[in-house]
């Protein structure tokens, strides 16, 4: 299922077959956060819309997290960046996506923290022990205001 994030930025899930038409058609990029593997089947199949890939390793997923000052930074760049509409998606829309969202919210548009955060979890972030680094990610950025 794909949602507009705004009137330029859309997130989802892992597109698949039946979806590839309808992306191509309508959006201008794809920003990927899943890993290269999938990515290159992407950008075969969804030539000549660019995918932009910046995976999310597992172990950033539940370990680690990511630097907001790193890798967040360089996501958010490059989605501002990225031709538009453009569609941010990793495999299932939830967790990754959400969190890069939830980010995008408090960056560009200034939401609080607590309005990003309870959009994320009610659009399936799962703030399970297995998504620690997420979860430790969310927490470096300024907080689980839940």
């Amino acid at each position: 299922m794909l949602l507009p994030v705004d009137l330029t930025v859309w997130r989802g899930s892992r597109p698949g077959a039946p979806d590839f038409a309808g992306i191509k058609a309508f959006f201008k990029s794809v920003v990927s956060l899943e890993g290269l593997a999938e990515d290159q089947k992407e950008m075969a199949e969804l030539t000549p819309v660019p995918v932009i890939s910046i995976p999310i390793s597992f172990k950033e997923i539940y370990f680690t997290g990511l630097r907001p000052k790193g890798l967040i930074d360089t996501i958010l760049r490059e989605i501002a960046a990225a031709p538009k509409p453009c569609l941010v998606h990793c495999e299932h829309g939830q967790d990754r996506t959400g969190l890069i969202i939830a980010c995008y919210r408090v960056k560009v548009y200034n939401w609080t923290r607590a309005d990003a955060w309870a959009e994320a979890k009610k659009l399936g972030y799962r703030g399970w022990p297995l998504n620690a680094g997420l979860n430790k990610t969310w927490e470096i950025f300024g907080g689980m205001d839940d």
